[in-house]
């Protein structure tokens, strides 16, 4: 293949959970590639930065109302407080459409979350200056311009898959901690991104393992004890700090600054 020619992305599925666990399965092998993003209570951070696309994951501290009765060993940091998602914004701008944003803001409730009584989680759609909230109790719902498609897969509305044509399919779900036995239980909210296109310039905390060569080089790594394979992640947290859930401002921001073709799937 030239070196003009597009670049391949590797198909691989990434998945968060928990305080927040990250985990990525490495194409051919299997191998587990997994790592820790900690960040602060109440701030938005850069997930996965691209020229059309950003994710964007906000995370919170342990609630005041909570006591910890048990936690795992593996769950014991003494280096980090807990934080846990709690909100992913989904930015999309698309450049045939004079490059005008499009996002999708998921935020979990967490009172709601632990009574099953109302919806656990609230999404909002924002375009073409209006805001539209999805409506509970539909099971599918797209965007008026068609940019975005969501679809519940679960009867208590845990579990919502989101899909940008040829461009993003993940799954976020509610979910309680399984690590931390506590009264009441920590909600918050898991993903898993099945399919994502890219350039290979593609960065933030999940998406800097896209680019090309990234695994190999983590895998390569020696392992920080104590640290939950934080050092394979870029920089510091505040270079990932973004202005706000839908915000595209992080410090490794490539959102509309990356002239590239989209990396190729490779099979």
């Amino acid at each position: 293949m030239s070196k003009s020619g597009p670049e391949f992305c590797l198909a691989v599925v990434v998945g968060g959970t928990g305080d927040p666990h990250l985990v990525l399965t490495v194409p051919q092998s299997g191998q587990q590639l997994t790592w820790d993003f900690h960040g602060k209570g109440n701030q938005s951070y850069c997930m996965i930065t691209d020229n059309s696309l950003s994710l964007n994951a906000r995370m919170f501290n342990l609630p005041p109302d909570v006591n910890i009765l048990h936690r795992a060993v593996e769950a014991e940091d003494s280096f980090f407080e807990g934080t846990w998602i709690d909100a992913i914004g989904v930015i999309y701008s698309k450049p045939e459409d004079d490059n005008h944003e499009r996002a999708l803001a998921i935020v979990l409730n967490q009172t709601s979350a632990r009574t099953d009584l109302e919806e656990p989680f609230a999404i909002l759609y924002s375009g073409d200056d209006t805001q539209i909230s999805v409506p509970e109790g539909v099971s599918t719902w797209t965007s008026p311009d068609e940019t975005f498609s969501i679809k519940y897969h679960s009867e208590f509305r845990t579990f919502v898959e989101i899909t940008i044509p040829d461009h993003l399919k993940m799954e976020v779900r509610v979910e309680a901690d399984s690590e931390i036995i506590s009264d009441p239980p920590i909600y918050s909210l898991s993903f898993d991104i099945q399919m994502i296109a890219t350039t290979p310039e593609v960065h933030g905390f999940v998406g800097q393992m896209y680019a090309p060569g990234a695994i190999e080089e983590r895998l390569q790594m020696g392992t920080l004890e104590g640290l939950l394979h934080r050092e394979y992640v870029e920089g510091t947290d505040d270079d990932y700090a973004t202005s706000g859930l839908t915000a595209t401002d992080c410090s490794f921001s490539r959102f509309k600054k990356v002239r590239r073709t989209k990396c190729l799937w490779r099979a």
